[in-house]
């Protein structure tokens, strides 16, 4: 995304090759030092949710938040990029089922499996590689992008009939919970070249849809509000120095409206909390010199733009936050361990985790201590 992210890649490398090292490491079986943590903390432990994720075997594993009850949902070959449908009953995730010698892509097809592991269901198959996108919004169906023959978006039952094509082109569709909009980012091209893009929206059914005037930049999003027809979207905006905003646009009326703006920093990876009165989002700063800011620190604002705080505070990336279904939580893989001492430099072993984040402020809690858990998602 053309920011100092090689330092910050690097982190992250070194946090992987660290905790593979046996520095600072835990198993992913062995949660009991996490649960501790958590406990110490005085974690709550009622009405926790599940979370999935993929761990270094290549299958698939739950959690809760508070934890407890880690077991492994899948046996492979190799699962990854699970997705929760809306009503986290089920799951849907890519099976690698073989790789072809002499070529990058492999073959990969749609699964799905309910969260109690039983109903495990193949839904598309071909030698070609069909990655899972997410679910329709009345969680009948799952989306996913295929590459090879046939490239494109499809829609597919969960008994894996009626597999229908619903988008060829490049851009990434996002469709309102209730179903009655869409959105999502259009390049725009010069000749071959794609630099700058635009965002559109429009009502179910209309293909044409409208553009934003008020976006002018590389546009990434959208996101949906799980409770109101209303999308947030992160725009890059060229310039030297280059600046990122947060907007809120309502597609009924058309209204665009700025929830924050800042020079020289970059937002990324809103989420709407469950009630959709908050938002947390990741923000980092380029340039020199390096401080803890200059990496993805998560932070959180209520929907209207007021309130806005700080939640991390470290020298290494956050990433993919995603809010528990109380709102008082926010879910998010990153890496701790290094310290910057100014004057001195930077000390410390760096090591992968999955932490639980007060939305309060009130501290975080490390749920998984392992470079092997990746491809997080939270139940519903």
């Amino acid at each position: 995304m053309g920011r100092m992210g090689h330092v910050a890649r690097a982190c992250l490398v070194a946090g992987v090759l660290a905790a593979g090292s046996g520095c600072g490491s835990q198993s992913v079986s062995g949660s009991a030092e996490s649960l501790l943590s958590l406990k110490q903390a005085g974690a709550s432990t009622s009405a926790s949710q599940f979370v999935v994720y993929t761990q270094n075997e290549k299958l698939l594993w739950l959690i809760r938040t508070d934890g407890t009850d880690e077991r492994r949902l899948t046996d492979g070959p190799e699962d990854y990029d699970a997705k929760w449908s809306p009503d986290g009953k089920h799951i849907a995730f890519t099976r690698v089922m073989s790789h072809k010698a002499g070529e990058v892509m492999s073959d990969a097809d749609i699964w799905v499996i309910a969260a109690d592991g039983t109903g495990l269901t193949q839904l598309s198959s071909g030698p070609e590689f069909d990655g899972v996108e997410g679910w329709s919004p009345d969680g009948k169906s799952v989306i996913f992008t295929r590459q090879g023959k046939g490239a494109g978006k499809y829609r597919v039952k969960l008994d894996g009939s009626n597999p229908n094509r619903i988008d060829g082109d490049r851009s990434h569709t996002k469709t309102s919970f209730d179903g009655q909009w869409w959105a999502k980012v259009m390049p725009i091209r010069d000749g071959e070249e794609e630099h700058e893009s635009n965002l559109w929206f429009g009502r179910s059914g209309d293909l044409k849809g409208h553009k934003i005037k008020q976006t002018y930049g590389e546009n990434y999003g959208p996101v949906w509000s799980p409770t109101a027809n209303q999308f947030v979207a992160f725009v890059q905006v060229p310039g030297n120095p280059r600046s990122s905003k947060l907007i809120l646009v309502k597609p009924a009326d058309g209204t665009v409206r700025g929830l924050l703006s800042r020079s020289e920093l970059y937002i990324e990876d809103p989420t709407w909390s469950a009630d959709g009165k908050r938002i947390a989002f990741l923000m980092s700063k380029g340039g020199e010199p390096m401080t803890n800011a200059s990496f993805r620190q998560l932070y959180v604002m209520d929907a209207n733009g007021r309130n806005f705080r700080r939640l991390t505070d470290h020298w290494c990336d956050d990433f993919t936050p995603q809010w528990t279904r109380d709102g008082k939580s926010i879910v998010v893989q990153g890496t701790r361990g290094m310290t910057n001492h100014p004057g001195s430099g930077v000390s410390g072993s760096p090591t992968s985790y999955v932490v639980v984040v007060q939305a309060d402020g009130s501290g975080e809690q490390v749920l998984l201590g392992t470079a092997a858990a990746y491809g997080v998602a939270v139940q519903p």
